[in-house]
């Protein structure tokens, strides 16, 4: 059994498409039999007109969403039944300025939000939150709402952590000290979500694990480290399927996600720990910050 944080899923099949229940992707309903937990994204790539391409995602979802299969997930009750599907955005521009638009989103059944993608928006730049941005980040504190930094510069990180009242979450990204792009986050970093019990995804594009060719034991180098540094509690995964176009030799999607268990398993872990990677640190956030 294993949790993820951060899957592209939907704008992928939006694109292409395709179905949520079978498709050509990394991840579809007939692939995830062992998935207690999915966060999936609506990416928004600054060529489309921001809301409208929220839109457009969330629209896709709901006419591809099974309750046969599927679990929505809006509070914290929801989890544990089927597997559970949690909406995220990912580039805090498709709100467009508006916290009214931050409460449509809401009310549409997004759960978590990643501030910024690669470029600036409303909320956020390369130096730090906008004053808006501080404006959104009390804001889902207080719905409840997920805050992801994973994509923020290092100042809009620290932005975030002097400001928020709520753990927080790097829903897909590994450790700078290993692999030194900026999308990573630095043993400073790490601690600070150690210390706020917030949660770290690994990603799974190789340009953010290693030089050169990655496997599934580059993986495991970044989930080592982090552990190194405490991460016992917070360490989880957010693998970026359907928003990457390579991954490690020895998987394709989530049906290879048995290859990166075994590969785990020798590490000798114990069984405790090895759940809580796999998929309890992830519920365990999520219901942490979702609780009435």
């Amino acid at each position: 059994m294993f949790a993820d944080a951060h899957c592209d899923t939907i704008t992928r099949i939006l694109d292409n498409n395709q179905s949520l229940f079978e498709n050509d992707g990394h991840i579809d309903i007939k692939r995830m039999k062992d998935c207690c937990l999915q966060y999936f994204a609506i990416f928004i790539h600054p060529k489309y007109n921001p809301f409208d391409r929220f839109v457009k995602g969330i629209n896709k979802f709901y006419e591809e969403y099974d309750e046969k299969y599927l679990q929505l997930v809006l509070n914290a009750d929801d989890l544990g039944q089927k597997t559970g599907a949690l909406l995220t955005i990912e580039g805090g521009s498709a709100i467009e300025g508006s916290i009214q638009k931050l409460h449509y989103a809401y009310e549409k059944g997004i759960r978590c939000m990643t501030i910024k993608w690669n470029g600036d928006n409303e909320l956020a730049n390369e130096y730090g939150l906008t004053p808006f941005g501080k404006t959104v980040i009390k804001e889902m504190n207080r719905m409840k709402m997920i805050v992801d930094v994973s994509h923020l510069s290092d100042k809009g990180f620290y932005d975030v952590m002097g400001i928020t009242d709520a753990p927080l979450m790097a829903s897909h990204s590994n450790c700078r000290k290993l692999c030194s792009h900026k999308r990573n986050l630095t043993d400073d970093q790490i601690k600070k979500i150690i210390d706020c019990k917030g949660f770290i995804g690994l990603n799974f594009y190789p340009d953010f694990l290693c030089e050169g060719k990655a496997t599934v034991v580059d993986i495991i180098r970044h989930a080592y480290h982090i552990l190194e540094l405490g991460g016992e509690d917070v360490l989880g995964f957010g693998s970026d399927f359907d928003g990457v176009d390579h991954l490690p030799n020895g998987i394709l999607g989530v049906q290879n996600m048995n290859n990166v268990m075994d590969e785990f398993c020798k590490m000798q872990l114990g069984q405790e720990l090895l759940n809580k990677v796999f998929y309890r640190n992830l519920c365990n956030f999520t219901k942490q910050i979702m609780k009435n």
